[in-house]
């Protein structure tokens, strides 16, 4: 809630030991620089102000928070680092298996294909190879999946 004009001028009024009260025009020379100086409140302050044992401390405080977060920065560099050698074995491993579940189909297609030849040239002693079912195929997979697991 904003204060009443006429109050708050009364209570200057009556302290006014408490408060400066200075007029400026806009032709004085002597104006202070926060009033014509757009960036006073944006510079930094002058570094001789600034006693040389408080810039220790400000330089030594910020040298520990660099070394703090390169350490956490190395951390979790190496943590990274690992997590994504394991998921590479884990790719590697997975396809191995997948390889050899791809070569067992290949070779499925290449007995179907030899036998549906021998169909077709009307070879009576065409006989059906042994084809690998997906099944069997997958649950290979997951035994070498488990194997690789093992080792690691």
């Amino acid at each position: 809630m904003l204060p009443d004009p006429d109050e708050d001028y009364a209570r200057v009024q009556a302290q006014q030991e408490r408060f400066v009260q200075r007029v400026y025009s806009d032709k004085t020379d002597q104006q202070p620089d926060f009033l014509t100086n757009t960036d006073y409140y944006f510079v930094k302050p002058d570094v001789e102000n600034i006693s040389h044992e408080l810039l220790d401390l400000i330089s030594d405080s910020e040298v520990q928070s660099k070394q703090t977060q390169e350490e956490l920065n190395l951390k979790q560099h190496k943590k990274t680092n690992k997590s994504l050698e394991m998921m590479l074995t884990q790719m590697k491993a997975m396809n191995d298996v997948l390889e050899k579940v791809n070569d067992t189909i290949q070779q499925n297609a290449d007995n179907t294909i030899s036998f549906l030849e021998q169909i077709n040239k009307e070879d009576e002693r065409a006989k059906m190879s042994e084809i690998k079912n997906l099944e069997s195929c997958m649950h290979e997979l997951q035994i070498q999946l488990q194997k690789k697991k093992a080792k690691q």
